[in-house]
């Protein structure tokens, strides 16, 4: 047995109105499904940052950046710099810097790049263990006054956003409905 099904079993037993061997009925009332674990706390979906942790992500941005910008100085950078450019014309000139550098670092040939999710509709899974390449994408914020009340003035802030490139990416289709048949009948 595993640990992890030993420790359900030991929960399922020492869960209030349970019975050993589940029995309908037995105990103070209705239980809920699933193993009762005392102390068991959810993952928290997301937190806040603190404004020091805010300022750190910040600095590592600007760390980026600046470390693909200096790679325009050799003749190599700049080469590989105005293919990228070539190839992502719709993208920000410091964000084909960064995947220009990302890309050489990780020995990947840029291709075409895209989300997570978006390459999910296009047909296409990420591989496992792939690591995303890291853009900045603009955030649009509307700004509010002194009482909460929203403003006709808008603000513009960059997060990092991960994208990950084709050659990253393989081929994937939902399972079909024929390979789930019933089997045939005797």
């Amino acid at each position: 047995m595993t640990v992890r099904r030993a420790a359900w079993s030991a929960a399922r037993l020492t869960s209030p109105g349970s019975h050993p061997f589940g029995c309908v009925g037995v105990g103070t009332g209705p239980r809920r499904a699933g193993p009762f674990l005392e102390g068991a706390v959810m993952a928290k979906r997301s937190r806040r940052l603190s404004e020091g942790e805010r300022e750190e992500r910040r600095r590592q941005d600007r760390e980026r950046l600046k470390h693909a910008a200096e790679e325009l100085l050799c003749s190599e950078g700049w080469a590989r710099w105005v293919r990228v450019r070539g190839m992502f014309h719709s993208y920000s000139a410091g964000n084909c810097m960064l995947l220009a550098l990302q890309c050489h670092e990780r020995g990947i040939a840029p291709q075409r790049v895209a989300g997570f999710r978006t390459w999910l509709k296009l047909g296409r899974c990420v591989r496992r263990g792939e690591v995303a390449l890291r853009i900045l994408a603009p955030v649009t914020v509307k700004q509010r006054d002194e009482q909460g009340e929203e403003t006709d003035q808008r603000r513009v802030f960059f997060r990092t956003a991960f994208v990950f490139d084709l050659s990253q990416t393989r081929s994937w289709t939902a399972p079909s409905r024929s390979r789930w048949r019933r089997p045939p009948s005797r």
